[in-house]
């Protein structure tokens, strides 16, 4: 189970998406404080009617939409996403509130489409402070309890079927997602990106050079990092990196395969040498190699230091 959310001004617009897909690919599952059977004009009106008791909120409109995977179909009855809906609506704060919940039928995973009115039924605002990060945490924690799987990713998305900037947005993922691995800084990312045709710019603070944001191109088109996904904002593509460079140096420190076949042929040549010698103490082959691994290491090190 996962939620986006989308603020508005307009309850018209919003209504006449949700109520407006063709026959049998949407239907309502609960109405709270507006009519239910009704043209999507006059639901808005009734929406609108208790916005207007706070004019001072220039967005009332909070669009949820809550999504969950392919593989829960057929758990999801009406009855149980309508009271997931309501328990992710309590938790969130909206429980005292107009609210209209539609379930969509135009899409292979189960999905819900929830218009809320910020303006609650005593004329006041319902705070957003924070909402996606709560968002996420009750979103977690509805997913464990119920025991849903979460809902369908960006790997999951049909690519073919995207038109537009969306279809570029998630180009400009895949691309990040395929290139990242390899790198260990900023400079090897943005090499990497322009072959597969994206530019990358980055936003500073005010008038300082303090790196805040970073943007991604394609095609002329321009998105935030965090617009991408979560994933690609500046702060999290920087600890990717680092993780990048730190396994690649702790993997430059161990002996290559190569260093380690050298040096056994090594150590059993010099065990070769001493057999024809009668006053040669016995060898230990794999004590012989430890210790040129060790020497070697100490090799390493001193010539890190001199440089």
């Amino acid at each position: 189970m996962i939620a986006k959310i989308i603020k508005g001004t307009s309850f018209s617009g919003v209504l006449a998406y949700i109520l407006g897909k063709q026959e049998g690919k949407a239907r309502i599952l609960h109405a709270e404080g507006v009519r239910a059977n009704a043209q999507a004009s006059d639901i808005a009106n009734d929406f609108a009617l208790q916005a207007s008791m706070r004019p001072s909120v220039k967005k009332p409109v909070c669009h949820t939409i809550l999504s969950f995977s392919a593989e829960d179909t057929e758990r999801l009855s009406d009855k149980v996403m309508t009271d997931l809906a309501k328990e992710y609506l309590q938790r969130m704060g909206y429980a005292d509130t107009q609210y209209l919940i539609v379930r969509h039928l135009d899409r292979e995973h189960p999905h819900l489409h929830i218009c809320i009115n910020r303006v609650n039924n005593e004329g006041k605002t319902i705070s957003d402070s924070n909402e996606k990060y709560r968002s996420a945490k009750v979103c977690r924690e509805l997913t464990e309890a119920k025991l849903l799987k979460w809902g369908e990713g960006k790997e999951a998305v049909k690519r073919h079927r995207l038109r537009g900037n969306d279809q570029l947005r998630y180009a400009i993922f895949d691309a990040i997602q395929a290139a990242l691995p390899k790198c260990t800084n900023w400079q090897e990312l943005t090499s990497e990106l322009q072959k597969r045709g994206v530019e990358v710019q980055f936003k500073t603070k005010g008038q300082t050079e303090k790196i805040e944001g970073v943007i991604f191109s394609m095609d002329g088109v321009s998105f935030s990092g965090s617009h991408i996904d979560r994933s690609c904002s500046y702060s999290k593509l920087s600890f990717a990196l680092e993780q990048n460079a730190k396994q690649a140096l702790s993997l430059s420190d161990l002996p290559k395969e190569e260093c380690f076949i050298e040096e056994l042929s090594e150590a059993i040549e010099k065990l070769g040498e001493d057999l024809f010698d009668s006053n040669a103490p016995a060898v230990d082959v794999a004590e012989l190699v430890f210790q040129r691994k060790l020497r070697n290491q100490a090799n390493r090190k001193l010539k890190r230091r001199r440089l």
